[in-house]
């Protein structure tokens, strides 16, 4: 579902129609999972191509550069998948509660890494943004009228027994 805002404008108010709340939070869910993804394009992006940006952050340059662009591949990878809850978010509904998931198992890694393992402030960052993109897929689920468990399953709130 993408969100086109002249389509919006038009049907809300030019021609008296009314997009429902869900529909609403259903795009604005996608369109969470759309910026999401071009978040973590930019980090692989920059990990891949620029590994120095690093030092920017007064983070040591990785010594061994197959890791950290290793973590760089994922970053790239993974925003395919999100694109699946930006491009048919009721379809693929499944998608948006895995990638909470992620995005908490990286903020935990992050935070915890760069507070435990007196690392640089520079990763928790990162881990902060994972855990403002997860906060935000499960706000717009939740106002789109799907528990968790639900959408982890593609069940719809009407499929509960």
């Amino acid at each position: 579902m993408r969100f086109n805002l002249i389509e919006f404008l038009f049907n809300s108010y030019l021609r008296g129609g009314t997009v429902s709340s869900q529909e609403q939070n259903l795009k604005n869910l996608g369109l969470t999972m759309l910026f999401g993804s071009i978040y973590d394009w930019v980090v692989a992006a920059l990990t891949l191509l620029f590994p120095n940006f690093v030092t920017l952050f007064g983070v040591p340059y990785p010594k061994d550069l197959m890791y950290f662009r290793f973590g760089g591949l994922l970053m790239l990878v993974l925003p395919f998948f999100y694109l699946l809850g930006y491009i048919q978010t009721k379809r693929n509904i499944a998608v948006v509660p895995s990638a909470i998931i992620v995005r908490g198992i990286g903020f935990l890694f992050l935070t915890l890494h760069s507070l435990l393992l007196e690392e640089s402030p520079f990763w928790a960052l990162f881990g902060f943004a994972d855990l403002l993109f997860g906060a935000l897929h499960y706000c717009f689920l939740k106002r789109s009228g799907y528990t968790f468990r639900n959408a982890l399953l593609g069940k719809s709130e009407k499929d509960v027994f």
